[in-house]
């Protein structure tokens, strides 16, 4: 899986495009080469990629860095064609073998692959899942390689790559950036609820919450507590930084995980080194959690999709009655985004998935109560990300932005509401007051005391406005 990753994320996809691309041309149609002023180059204009951070507008430039490479001797309009098909194949040919063949075989349906290819098309995000991204950026560092543009020389050199840093600078520093809440964090007291499990709902924005059935989330919804206008997603809105700001409180700048490379792991606390915690999930669960975490993975290829999510609960069950001393469960419901990539955004497929979702989680609580545990837990709902199209992390459409927020349970007063700007880095803080445990160190997130009913022995404090704050880092 992390090879699949390794292959396909634009940070380690386009290097390994260049070499091989490069390699091709050279045998195609040799050119002269320095060797130094064609690595030198390289790094020039990747490290122009990382400041950027791959961001797509970015590529909007391109027009400009092409024709001050044209002002170079190698270049010609026939080799930068050859160059651009080259990539494009060997875009293809990644998406095919690294993303669109497992998707087939998790899904169990051979229209997948035509699907995924042809939503690529239409897909911005910084993976093979989108072509037009994946191409454009290999394009640009694989022409650099091959023409070679000398550093000293004014414009096909020196303009060339300043031209290009300075645009990526600018791009940076206008790209979004992951909303911060204002810190409010009261001491913990007596628990609220002696267990808590969070159902992420991976990949399903509150748009598509909004268009599906899912009768049992809505009921809970409107008779417990919900943010109206769902909880922002961090930048980037992938699945490994995303659930580690939920883990952590902490945004991906903090944490340490910014995408779902290698490499990349949370260096600061999570609330299972807190508390007893059990994680479930696809295989990104066991990516960003510490080797000390006590996780489930399941893999989609082997189970199936449509399977995987009834051998999740069923093993939930099984800890949640053999294992009193754990007291927070994380449950990752991959299906959800699998059917997202594998189908779109706009497909029944997807909202289908919610609604199995919504009937997996209330056949869940029906159990609970069956066996008298319900009244032990709280319950939070929520997602790390959402989804527009096939993909997700730009955060160009609100659809990635916006996931759904709900808290239901005994302990909570009916018919709440949860105002304003709210980020999924509060869920951390809140589930550390109801759990009456310490809160994770770098945690930013906010309490939302008014939503909880009073503990036995203390007096609740409810507040009746939400004090937003924005903080940018960078």
């Amino acid at each position: 899986m992390r090879v699949m990753y390794f292959a396909t994320t634009l940070d380690s996809f386009v290097v390994c495009a260049t070499l091989l691309v490069f390699a091709v041309m050279r045998i195609w149609n040799p050119v002269d080469l320095n060797w130094f002023e064609t690595i030198a180059g390289c790094m020039v204009v990747y490290t122009a990629f990382k400041i950027a951070d791959f961001y797509p507008t970015l590529v909007l430039f391109f027009p400009l860095f092409a024709f001050l490479l044209a002002q170079n001797s190698h270049f010609s309009f026939p080799s930068l064609g050859r160059l651009f098909l080259v990539n494009a194949l060997v875009a293809a040919l990644v998406q095919l073998i690294f993303q669109d063949t497992p998707h087939m075989v998790a899904s169990r349906d051979p229209i997948v692959p035509l699907r995924m290819f042809l939503n690529s098309f239409l897909t911005l995000a910084p993976t093979t899942l989108s072509l037009p991204v994946s191409v454009s950026y290999a394009l640009l560092l694989s022409a650099t390689a091959y023409y070679h543009p000398v550093i000293w020389q004014w414009p096909s050199g020196l303009g060339y790559y300043v031209s290009i840093l300075g645009t990526a600078i600018c791009v940076r520093r206008l790209r979004p950036k992951t909303f911060v809440p204002l810190k409010y964090q009261p001491k913990p007291e007596n628990p609220i609820s002696q267990r808590v499990i969070i159902f992420n709902l991976d990949g399903f924005s509150l748009h598509a919450f909004e268009r599906a059935r899912m009768p049992f989330l809505k009921k809970m919804a409107a008779e417990c507590a919900v943010a109206p206008e769902g909880a922002m997603t961090v930048y980037r809105a992938l699945t490994n930084p995303a659930f580690a700001s939920i883990i952590t409180g902490a945004p991906p700048q903090v944490h340490g995980v910014t995408n779902n490379n290698f490499g990349q792991s949370i260096r600061v606390d999570g609330l299972p080194d807190i508390v007893n915690a059990r994680l479930y999930g696809s295989i990104h669960i066991k990516h960003f959690s510490k080797p000390d975490w006590k996780v489930r993975w399941f893999s989609l290829v082997d189970l199936g999709a449509e399977r995987t999510e009834e051998v999740v609960f069923s093993t939930l069950k099984e800890d949640v009655r053999n294992e009193p001393e754990t007291r927070l469960f994380v449950v990752d419901v991959s299906e959800t985004d699998f059917i997202g990539h594998s189908y779109g955004t706009y497909s029944k497929q997807y909202l289908n998935a919610g609604n199995k979702a919504d009937q997996l989680i209330e056949s869940f609580c029906r159990w609970l109560k069956d066996e008298g545990l319900y009244d032990d837990f709280t319950f939070i709902v929520s997602s790390d990300h959402g989804m527009f199209i096939t993909d997700h992390s730009y955060l160009l459409s609100a659809q990635e932005i916006y996931t759904p927020l709900i808290f239901f349970g005994t302990e909570i007063i009916p018919g709440s509401r949860i105002p304003g700007k709210i980020s999924i880095m509060d869920i951390n803080a809140n589930v550390s007051y109801i759990l009456g445990i310490p809160y994770n160190r770098r945690s930013s997130g906010r309490v939302f005391e008014f939503v909880y009913k009073p503990r036995s022995g203390a007096v609740a404090r409810h507040s009746k406005t939400m004090v937003e704050a924005q903080r940018t880092p960078d």
